[in-house]
């Protein structure tokens, strides 16, 4: 039980009070600055942060040593070329053979939905007429 200041029983519940309060108090749902900057260092936007900061990094480095790097910058860039190059090759020759393998297969469904049909409803079978008059030349 707890005392009639309001002291915790336990040292357990002394920690979990703390904890809810320290959460309450630093919430990152707040619009302040430190509401704010708390919401950015969470691991959604702290991996965005790094990687723009990986990325400038790399670019100054780039910007310092360019005379050095630039074959092999060039080279990293024409592998990664052969390789876009590839995976675009293939994806265009799955899409090729998927359309040729399953045009055969959807005229004959709907073939055998219009014979169906036809079967079902004679009113809509496309029959020519008879002893109409057509022109020739």
């Amino acid at each position: 039980m707890e005392a009639a200041s309001g002291m915790p029983r336990s040292i357990v519940e002394a920690q979990l009070r703390s904890h809810v309060l320290s959460e309450q108090e630093i919430s990152p749902v707040d619009a302040t600055p430190l509401g704010i900057a708390l919401m950015l260092l969470q691991p959604p936007f702290i991996y965005i942060i790094i990687g723009l900061v990986v990325i400038c990094c790399a670019g100054i480095l780039l910007k310092v040593f360019w005379e050095t790097l630039e074959p092999y910058v060039y080279g990293l860039l024409d592998f990664i070329a052969m390789i876009v190059r590839g995976v675009v090759a293939a994806i265009q020759g799955c899409w090729w053979t998927t359309k040729r393998c399953c045009y055969p297969l959807k005229e004959t469904i709907l073939g055998s939905i219009d014979s169906c049909d036809r079967c079902m409803h004679p009113y809509k079978a496309k029959k020519p007429y008879t002893d109409v008059p057509t022109f020739q030349f």
